[in-house]
């Protein structure tokens, strides 16, 4: 895949094909896996849901993603509303700069869901890697036993369980309170996402959501509440 991609890096763009633009994807990907060297793909997905490859960049610098949106023709330019990408500031920046020099763009930046939830689910994967640890020298061996396979029961979402996986996950969370907390905050957050809300009650949502992990003195979620902070209009834009 990534030597295909390495031969289609392209940046020019047949726009005669295109009526409208709709909603922009940024994302990237590695051409080498461990290195550092990223292209950016950029989509677009159209009103029918069609959704069309129109460049992958060289790199994923800001300068690149703007220079790119500035070869959108004039005409289409009104037809773009919405850019949605990861919590990389070059890409958020490059937009918002490219809205700004136009006054014919209007659009918001949303920050992918699967990109939020990656990040939050990983503060709750690593209070896991924590616990396992600690339960496999803590608890008799016979009774760690009874605890095979748990450590990825747990990284299912609630309601895919099996009565047997939510047994094992009941046991465990004898064992571990802490991680009951953060997989019930966890599978709490999800719930948020998968509700019809307005930004506004999104935005009050999210607010209670981290006013009781603060309650709950939690620790794994810090880095995830700064990044929420950095990122809240992006993310609540999700729920426009």
């Amino acid at each position: 895949v990534a030597v295909a991609l390495a031969r289609r890096i392209q940046v020019q763009v047949n726009w005669h094909e295109f009526v409208e633009l709709g909603t922009l994807g940024i994302d990237e990907i590695a051409l080498t896996k461990g290195r550092a060297n990223f292209v950016a793909i950029i989509t677009t997905q159209q009103a029918d849901g069609h959704v069309a490859l129109l460049a992958v960049l060289p790199d994923r610098k800001k300068a690149t993603v703007r220079q790119f949106l500035e070869t959108i023709p004039a005409r289409l330019r009104p037809t773009l509303h919405t850019v949605c990408t990861d919590m990389w500031d070059g890409y958020a920046n490059a937009v918002k700069e490219f809205a700004a020099a136009h006054p014919d763009v209007s659009l918001a930046v949303v920050i992918d869901r699967f990109h939020v939830a990656k990040h939050y689910r990983h503060s709750v994967d690593q209070l896991r890697k924590r616990e396992g640890r600690r339960l496999k020298q803590t608890l008799p061996e016979a009774e760690y036993a009874k605890l095979k396979g748990v450590m990825w029961i747990l990284r299912k979402n609630n309601q895919d369980l099996t009565p047997a996986e939510r047994q094992k996950l009941r046991l465990l969370f004898t064992y571990a309170p802490a991680l009951k907390s953060a997989y019930t905050l966890r599978e709490e957050l999800t719930a948020i996402f998968e509700l019809a809300l307005t930004k506004e009650q999104a935005k009050q949502r999210l607010k209670k959501w981290c006013a009781k992990v603060r309650r709950s003195r939690l620790t794994c979620f810090d880095t995830f509440l700064k990044t929420l902070n950095n990122w809240r209009d992006e993310i609540v834009n999700y729920f426009m």
